[in-house]
This record gives C-alpha cells, structure tokens and sequence, in this order.
C-alpha cells in the first residue's frame, strides 16, 4: 500500500460517519420542518368553529341528562360556559352579560364588555364574545363569576394544543428551541389524554366547580386561599413523605380494581392507617392536614365528577350525543371508557411526587370507592362539614359490622 492512501478500514469509518451525519440532520431537519408544519396560533379566532359549538352544545346536553344522577340539582343548574383561545373569550348561555368576568375567589373584575358575534349561533342562540388584552388578562381552567353567575372556563381545543406547545417551545434552551419537536409532541401527548370525548368531560369538571361555588362558595373559597397561603410550607419534594403518599396511593388503587367488596374494604382502611402515618412520622399540622382535605374535596371532585360523566355516557345504551359532534374525527362517542380508566389507575399510581395532581387522584378515587362502599355519599359531601376521607372511614366501619355479622351468621 503506498504512503498517504487511506486504508479500507478508514474508508467504511468514514462513510459511516458521514451516514449518521446525515441521519442526524434529517432528524433535526424533520423536527424544525415539524414546528412550521403545525400552526402557532388557532385557525380561526374571532368566532368559535363548529367543532367549538359542538363541544359545547355536548357538555349541555350530557350535563342535562346525567347530571343529577351524579350531583343533585346539577342537570338544571344555570351554569354557562366561558371558553377563550389566544384572542378572544367567548360566553355561551347568557342573553345579556354584565362586562366581563370575575376571578375565584380573589373577586377581582376582568375583560371589558361583551358583544354578539354576528351571523353565528349555538343551537340558534346568539353567543358574545370580547377580546382579550393580552395572554396574561386570559381566564384560567376553572370556574368564573359572570355578575352573579357560576360560569364554566376552558380554552378551546385547539388553542390548548397550541398553547402546550408554545409552553414546551419557552421551556427549552434557545440552542435547541427551534430543532425540538415541540408542536408534534403537544399534539402526540394531548391526542393520548384529551380526545373529544376527553376534553367534553373535562369541560364538565370546569362546569361542576361552578356547581361547588354555587352550593359551597366558603369551602371552594377556603380551599383555593388555603394553596395560596400554604404551599410553601407543604413538603412537596420530601422523598420519604413521597414514598408514604406512593403507598397510599397504590392501597387505593388496589381497592379500585379489586373485584370483591370485602378486599376493596380492607385496602380502603390500609390506605387511611397508611395517611394517619405519613401525617405523623411528616409532623403535618392540622392546616396542612385541612390542605390535603381541601384540595381533594375542591379537585378531586372535579376529577371524579370528569371521570364518572364519561363512565355514565359508555354505559348507557339510550344516551346519544349531540349530530354536531358526528363531523367530529376525534371524538369516540365515550366508547373508550374502560382504556381511559385503565390509564388513569395507572396514572393514580404515579402521582406520589411534584405537585398538587397527587390530591385530584387521591380524591376521584375515594370517590369511587365511596360509589361501592357508601352509594349515598354525594348527597352529603357538598353540603355537610365532612371530607371525603370522613366519609370512606364511616363507609369502611359500617362494612366491617355488616361483613362481622355475615360471619357470626355463617
């Protein structure tokens, strides 16, 4: 071999090298090519889509016909809905608002005044709309006071997408920002968790805490002033307390899939000796024990009342949802319950670290616990001094008598 000529062995190296390079800048090419594909902003942002008008005309209908079977009083229940995008907030349900809206619970006026949207309608009603100052003048997903009306907020669809992925686009380093798939990985997570089907459910979770403000304004008050004055002090990152909360909640998951009552019972009370614990081995005062009470009362209502809709809406062969939703790609006619509730006990089991989620899991499961145990117990946790944890303590003792005297029989 003369002087200077590569070797075979250097020229397979060098071609391979010169494949990943060029797989690499694919990627990365693809991924940039990604953000310009999906839109930074919604389509249409003056008036609401018809895919808007169904959505909405569907939390109506599904709320008038299973509302009271899940809370009394809630089918009838004048509860708008405020739904915004990046530009403008709209209020469907209110012939003639007062201006804007106001916060919960610092009651403070937002927005200026509303006007009709023109040549449009809801199910031949007019709607209003106003337009938003900036993103930071947006109402938030949860409930609002229109003058002295609960009204249910909620981004559109689309613009939630959107807007989760202009968070994960903020969120990285500006050497990457414009390389990462941000848009393309919004989409792929919120078309795994929010659907139609989804997205109308959460819209009645939004809607059912207008319900609580309506029939319970100084606990849903209370709840939301004790995060803000408490959540510094709450130990959220504490790996210890985290392992404890993991515990729990995986006694209360293990309840939700048993399929005898007796074991449900049982992994009911090793959950509540598994809270008394973590509370005194983490010296939790009595404020932040009344947090936990709180936040689970207020979210995880919200996300059982979310969940337990879309259950209704699967299992009822005569339920049928609104034709508009028919021209609706995404939306399952509530068929994929059971995959959705096997993801979300998967989920449950995962929320034992970070944030306060852990407490709207923790409480949509006591609640349906609560259904097997105690059936009764929605007519007394709005408007009775009693949390969810009380309740499941009563239901676990009443079964223990009733499965004690089954076996004194026996």
């Amino acid at each position: 071999m003369l002087e200077g000529q590569p070797s075979t062995a250097r020229r397979r190296v060098k071609k391979i090298a010169v494949g990943i390079l060029v797989v690499v800048c694919a990627i990365l090419g693809g991924s940039a090519a990604s953000n310009l594909f999906f839109s930074a902003r919604t389509d249409v942002v003056g008036e609401l889509t018809d895919l808007d008008k169904g959505r909405i005309a569907e939390i109506f209908h599904l709320r008038a016909r299973m509302g009271d079977s899940l809370w009394k009083g809630w089918s009838h229940a004048k509860i708008p809905v405020l739904m915004y995008n990046e530009e403008y907030a709209f209020l469907i349900g209110i012939s003639d608002p007062p201006s804007g809206w106001r916060t919960v619970p610092q009651d403070l006026q937002r927005g200026g005044s509303w006007e009709v949207v023109q040549s449009d309608s809801i199910d031949g009603q007019q709607y209003h709309r106003l337009r938003l100052s900036d993103e930071r003048s947006s109402p938030q997903a949860f409930t609002v006071r229109v003058g002295t009306v609960w009204a249910a907020s909620m981004t559109t669809k689309e613009w939630m997408i959107i807007k989760m992925g202009n968070e994960l686009r903020d969120g990285l380093p500006s050497v990457i920002r414009s390389l990462a798939p941000y848009r393309l990985i919004a989409r792929i997570f919120l078309g795994l968790a929010m659907n139609t089907d989804a997205y109308v459910c959460a819209l009645g979770h939004e809607s059912f805490h207008a319900f609580q403000g309506m029939v319970a304004v100084s606990r849903l008050t209370s709840s939301e002033e004790a995060l803000s004055r408490l959540a510094t002090r709450y130990p959220w990152d504490d790996a210890a307390f985290n392992r404890a909360w993991h515990a729990e909640l995986n006694a209360l998951a293990d309840a939700l899939v048993s399929k005898e009552e007796k074991v449900a019972m049982e992994l009911g009370g090793k959950f509540l000796a598994l809270r008394r614990t973590r509370r005194v081995s983490a010296h939790l005062d009595s404020a932040l024990v009344n947090l936990e009470q709180l936040r689970e009362w207020e979210e995880g209502l919200g996300k059982y009342t979310e969940l337990a809709l879309w259950k209704r809406a699967a299992a009822d062969p005569l339920y049928s949802p609104v034709k508009e939703l028919r021209k609706d790609s995404d939306f399952d006619g509530y068929k994929g319950f059971d995959r959705h509730w096997t993801r979300e006990l998967s989920t449950l089991r995962l929320q034992a670290h970070g944030d306060e989620t852990r407490f709207y899991y923790a409480g949509m499961a006591q609640g349906f616990l609560l259904d097997r145990l105690l059936p009764d117990w929605k007519s007394r946790i709005l408007i009775e001094n009693v949390f969810l944890e009380d309740l499941l303590d009563e239901a676990i003792r009443i079964s223990r008598i009733r499965w004690g005297n089954r076996n004194a029989i026996d």
